[in-house]
């Protein structure tokens, strides 16, 4: 029996280790690493979480998941001082401690995608471009035309809209998934040569372009001294400005943070962003997609909300339901 999954998040190695006894599986990812939105961009001497900033644990089933990866350390808690800001103002604060958990990769996001993906089969730097039933199986097609295997399942976990270019437009699940949106987010990158000392480690943003703004170095087993902070746009901001310049957007972000907290951020001597086409979602109870006479499944955070938990319990859901087809 081989299985190709199509995308390496969480979704994508939750399904492939529970599925990885059933048969011969095959990750595909079109990035160089691994993780999808659980990402970390390196800029020496800075590391960025500029994908998911952080999750947290409300289903029994998933704390049992993520539990031994706590234990090894591949997974800490970030105990971060957090304020919100509303008119420029801060309207609450408080310290997250144990009471309402905020967990992270360790020493950066995604180690913890690193850890999960161990004794799995995974094909790096490979864009999916079609998948084509025929007599035979399932024909995965790269974007060069090569035809790189045929399978007896597939298994897509990328955001709906790629979903929907890659997979055989006679799914029976095609038009729904087709009506599926998910929102854009701009994550901007500073690096600076000393300490801010903002006052907060994570700031959440009410009624501004910008909606989040965390001291990335403030997380733990994080390089200290090398002070790095993370902001990200609000998904409306970014559907409307997705085709601007990467510079404009970057003076943009910096001239409403930089009023927000009261810090000249046109001092960082790093500035980067990135823009994720893909970054949420809205949330809704579907749980997968699954078509049985087709053998094709599509899965993902969005099928239910754009969290990490959701992503674990979409890919363990759709694992599930393959494992009763084989059974």
């Amino acid at each position: 029996m081989k299985i190709a999954i199509i995308g390496s998040g969480i979704s994508a190695l939750t399904a492939a280790r529970n599925l990885n006894n059933a048969g011969d599986v095959t990750i595909f990812d079109k990035s160089k690493g691994i993780g999808g939105r659980i990402a970390t961009r390196r800029a020496d001497p800075f590391t960025f979480d500029h994908g998911a900033q952080y999750f947290l644990i409300k289903n029994n089933d998933f704390e049992s998941f993520v539990s031994p990866y706590i234990e090894k350390g591949v997974v800490k808690r970030w105990d971060a001082y957090f304020k919100e800001f509303e008119g420029g103002k801060v309207i609450s604060e408080r310290q997250w401690n144990e009471s309402f958990a905020h967990y992270v990769g360790a020493p950066n996001m995604n180690a913890f995608c690193k850890s999960l993906a161990e004794n799995l089969k995974i094909i790096k730097k490979t864009i999916i471009n079609q998948v084509i039933k025929s007599d035979n199986g399932l024909k995965l097609i790269d974007d060069k035309d090569t035809e790189l295997g045929v399978f007896d399942w597939v298994v897509s976990t990328v955001p709906s809209r790629q979903a929907v270019d890659i997979l055989p437009k006679n799914l029976n699940f095609i038009d729904e998934i087709t009506s599926i949106k998910m929102s854009p987010c701009f994550t901007l990158m500073l690096g600076f040569e000393k300490d801010l000392n903002l006052g907060f480690d994570a700031a959440m943003i009410h009624n501004e372009i910008i909606s989040w703004a965390s001291v990335n170095s403030s997380k733990p087993d994080r390089r200290k001294n090398d002070f790095s902070l993370v902001i990200q746009s609000t998904n409306r901001w970014a559907d409307k400005n997705l085709n601007l310049d990467k510079n404009s957007v970057i003076s943009t972000m910096i001239s409403e943070a930089s009023g927000i907290i009261n810090r000249d951020l046109n001092v960082a001597i790093h500035k980067e962003v990135h823009g994720w086409h893909f970054a949420n979602a809205p949330k809704r109870d579907l749980g997968v997609f699954i078509d049985y006479d087709m053998k094709v499944a599509a899965c993902g955070d969005w099928c239910m909300h754009g969290r990490v938990e959701s992503a674990y319990l979409s890919g363990k859901e759709t694992a599930s339901k393959v494992l009763e087809a084989l059974a």
